[in-house]
């Protein structure tokens, strides 16, 4: 099913590097998976008493993965010199860069499909997906609704196709 790009406010915002704090869940993505996910994380940062962003990092596009190899980590934001030694909770850094962000709302837990209607606009635009993972981070402390409607602002790591084909129109040695 080709989903028709909607008109719809993007914007380009050049971030820093970010540690995040990590569980990771593995299997099909939707509200349940997240939300538990989301809560065992909540559970371990209160813990300890960080208070980062929260967001997502839904490593795989469902419509072309099977849903038993889909990952998901549920991330807090943490110091650069952060460590952990708990066996489920790990770290990893997104990297600085480019990303197009979306800012949206999921309805009764449906998270795909703002993202679905995202990777349609994004497309049909004159950027190119950079070999960073895309992230979402939920805003508003919505993510605690149990019915899914959700404040989120989707991130794509990019770079403009430009850049990506004059690369390749520089002759080599």
């Amino acid at each position: 099913m080709k989903i028709k790009a909607p008109i719809m406010e993007v914007e380009s915002r050049l971030l820093p590097a970010q540690k995040v704090a990590y569980i990771r869940h593995y299997g099909e993505y939707g509200l349940e998976p997240t939300r538990r996910t989301l809560n065992r994380l909540l559970l371990w940062a209160t813990s300890r008493k960080l208070e980062g962003k929260i967001l997502g990092i839904p490593w795989h596009n469902p419509r072309v993965t099977a849903p038993e190899e889909c990952c998901y980590d549920a991330c807090i934001t943490v110091p650069p010199d952060f460590e952990t030694q708990h066996p489920v909770v790990e770290t990893q850094t997104l990297e600085a860069g480019t990303y197009l962000v979306r800012r949206c709302h999921s309805v009764q837990g449906d998270l795909e499909t703002p993202w679905q209607e995202f990777l349609a606009w994004y497309h049909e635009s004159d950027w190119e997906m950079a070999d960073e993972p895309c992230f979402e981070i939920y805003t508003d402390q919505s993510y605690q609704d149990p019915s899914g409607n959700w404040s989120l602002e989707l991130y794509l790591p990019v770079y403009p196709k430009q850049a990506f084909s004059d690369e390749f129109a520089q002759p080599h040695p």
